[in-house]
């Protein structure tokens, strides 16, 4: 909050539906007390869960808000960076995937949240043309559908902290007013409801079997 980096208002995410508030991490990098902390965080946690399971040898961020995070990791975990573009390039190279990576390498996809997955599925099916991808580790998990999503694709999501967790601290220390979150954590608590609806309407399994005549 104290860098700007939670609002509240309306806002359209790139899904284009909307949003009673944004978090942009693309701020962090101007507060570099602030950018080296959350990588702190992010270090803490892949070194205590992921890591004693699971051998890492590329880190791979995502422009343009995971690119920062996914650096300051690389640079304090010792671990190669790689970056995975949104468009591959018409020029050039015409690379889709920046930095050295090996074949069968297994990469750690970090980012800065997470909604639905969608896009998160996009970039880790770009990686795993060329190495092994099974964790994400985000910062915020918006809560949205975006953990069942990963896991069907076999992705799984390590969020260092829940959307509903953040606005219960803020309202804590009195940092969003109650009427403010009373309407996100309505629009979360919506929004969750309907990506268990949508996942049932997928699954063919939880329809039911017409009853025998």
């Amino acid at each position: 909050m104290r860098m700007g980096a939670v609002k509240f208002g309306d806002f359209r995410l790139s899904s284009g539906a909307r949003s009673p508030y944004y978090i942009d991490l693309r701020l962090a990098p101007s507060y570099p007390d602030a950018l080296d902390r959350i990588g702190d965080l992010y270090v803490e946690f892949v070194k205590n869960e992921i890591q004693p399971k699971w051998k890492i040898d590329r880190i791979a961020g995502v422009p343009t808000a995971g690119l920062p995070v996914a650096t300051v990791v690389s640079q304090k975990m010792r671990i190669p960076l790689i970056y995975v573009r949104k468009e591959q390039r018409a020029h050039g190279l015409g690379k889709s995937i920046e930095g050295v990576v090996n074949t069968n390498d297994n990469v750690l996809l970090v980012d800065d949240l997470v909604t639905t997955g969608h896009s998160t599925i996009e970039e880790a099916a770009i990686l795993r043309g060329r190495g092994n991808v099974g964790h994400v580790v985000v910062l915020v998990d918006r809560e949205q559908g975006g953990p069942g999503n990963l896991q069907r694709e076999g992705l799984q999501l390590h969020p260092l902290a829940k959307i509903t967790d953040v606005f219960a601290y803020l309202r804590e220390l009195e940092m969003i007013p109650p009427n403010t979150y009373e309407v996100v954590m309505e629009y979360v608590r919506a929004s969750t409801k309907t990506s268990a609806q949508q996942v049932v309407a997928s699954d063919p399994s939880q329809t039911e079997s017409p009853e025998p005549t």
